[in-house]
């Protein structure tokens, strides 16, 4: 009778320390999630970074704007060469087995894309890590 007891009593204490583990663990993960997606403020010294970064790609910009359409297209001969080297470079990927054809393929095709929405609304190619700009404006790779 005593070691049913005591199992009953085991059983119990056992059940109730899982279903508060249980219950625990989500308001824990909450927090830390919160904790971990919460931006930090800035410092006057970060908010002068961006500051002149902004100031210097708007130079940019308007230096991008004033070269003419055969300077323009220079350039873009240039981004053309890239993008097919690009290209070669994921052919070579898929062929040693790095990455599947259908990941090659959805790659190249999004090459293909950003390099014709570059020429098609004028963007300047590759400034900035990679991000496009267009008269000053953001676009859409600027908005991360």
């Amino acid at each position: 009778m005593k070691r049913k007891i005591a199992i009953f009593i085991g059983t119990l204490l056992l059940v109730f320390t899982l279903i508060t583990t249980a219950f625990a663990t989500p308001v824990l993960e909450r927090v830390t999630e919160k904790e971990q997606f919460a931006k930090p403020e800035l410092t006057d010294e970060m908010k002068q970074k961006i500051e002149k970064f902004n100031a210097e790609r708007q130079e940019r910009i308007k230096k991008w704007e004033a070269l003419t359409e055969a300077q323009k297209a220079e350039i873009y001969k240039l981004q053309d060469q890239i993008a097919e080297l690009s290209k070669k470079m994921i052919d070579k990927y898929c062929e040693y087995k790095i990455i599947d054809k259908n990941t090659a393929d959805q790659i190249k095709e999004k090459i293909d894309k950003m390099n014709s929405e570059i020429k098609s609304e004028g963007k300047m190619p590759m400034l900035d890590r990679g991000k496009c700009y267009k008269k000053g404006k953001k676009t859409n790779k600027q908005s991360e």
